[in-house]
């Protein structure tokens, strides 16, 4: 027997997901909280036991900055074609669950969950109820596990992200999570976006606001800005951080950036405190547009696809 329940407590809910090894910082509670999404939380349960959790998404506004929330399948990872079998059907009965009283659903897939078959087929076997809109996106990941250390890794990156470190390593002052950087990133932030012609409202501002402050203060982000030696802020970048990786999430650079490419330093510098973490990979975030995807590929980033999957009740 299923069932389909919210997990109203932030220490269940943390305590399961560190049993998914599709569980990322996007999925705890403390991001959660920061993001206003702590009320979707839910489980699924068969026979009493926890099979799935997700974030169930009935805004697609709710899921802004928010990767990696579709579905979490606890326990190991499968292994044999009977695993496989036992996770597609735990997939279709909550799927069966879900949908109940609901017009839409999003789910935004962690790059690990390849088999999306269930979906397919719950949609499948409502045609006349159910419309399913897939999306293929990509992240970049950097394998750390491939290099000795970050001074092999940096001789094999790109020449131009090589020669940005070392020279601004020589330029420019690095700090990490100091409270009174928060307000002057959100400052830079507005005005990166500004210069492209882009105004962000007041409600883009508040979410990424929140995140970064629930990150810095709760351990599981961590803001990094750059200033010259005269103390000019150049650039400021904002990660996410789990036992395994990190999670390239914010970026932001004032118009010193034309003489010191200081968004490369902070990456890089990430990155070196990766390896110095025994982290096995990092995530460099969106490959999707040509210009953002060849950037962040010179950092060694592979792509990495992954499912964005929108249920929608057919209107009659």
């Amino acid at each position: 027997m299923y069932e389909f329940s919210r997990c109203e407590d932030d220490a269940i809910w943390d305590s399961l997901l560190e049993q998914s090894s599709q569980s990322t910082p996007f999925c705890t509670s403390s991001y959660l909280r920061s993001t206003g999404q702590s009320e979707f939380r839910y489980s699924l349960t068969h026979e009493s036991v926890p099979v799935l959790l997700t974030i169930l998404t009935r805004n697609k506004d709710s899921r802004e900055f928010s990767d990696y929330q579709g579905l979490m399948v606890i326990g190991s990872a499968p292994k044999k074609y009977s695993d496989d079998l036992l996770i597609l059907n735990h997939v279709q009965e909550f799927l069966k669950l879900a949908i109940v009283g609901q017009e839409f659903l999003e789910f935004s897939l962690n790059p690990s969950f390849m088999d999306i078959r269930a979906f397919q087929w719950f949609t499948f076997d409502n045609a006349a109820e159910i419309d399913m809109t897939l999306k293929v996106r990509y992240t970049g990941i950097i394998d750390l596990s491939k290099y000795k250390d970050f001074e092999e890794y940096l001789d094999q990156i790109s020449k131009s992200r090589s020669k940005d470190y070392l020279f601004n390593a020589s330029n420019l002052i690095s700090q990490v999570n100091q409270i009174t950087d928060i307000d002057v990133f959100i400052q830079m932030y507005k005005e990166t976006f500004k210069l492209q012609g882009v105004l962000l409202d007041e409600e883009t501002i508040e979410k990424v606001l929140a995140i970064i402050t629930s990150g810095v203060t709760n351990n599981f982000g961590e803001l990094r800005l750059v200033r010259t030696i005269e103390g000019e802020v150049v650039s400021g970048a904002f990660f996410l951080m789990s036992k395994n990786s990190r999670y390239y999430q914010f970026g932001a650079s004032s118009e010193l950036k034309n003489k010191y490419p200081g968004n490369s330093f902070l990456i890089l510098e990430a990155i070196r405190d990766s390896f110095a973490s025994k982290h096995d990979h990092f995530d460099i975030s969106g490959l999707n547009s040509p210009k953002r995807g060849f950037f962040k590929a010179s950092f060694g980033a592979r792509p990495k696809s992954f499912f964005e999957i929108q249920l929608r009740r057919v209107s009659i």
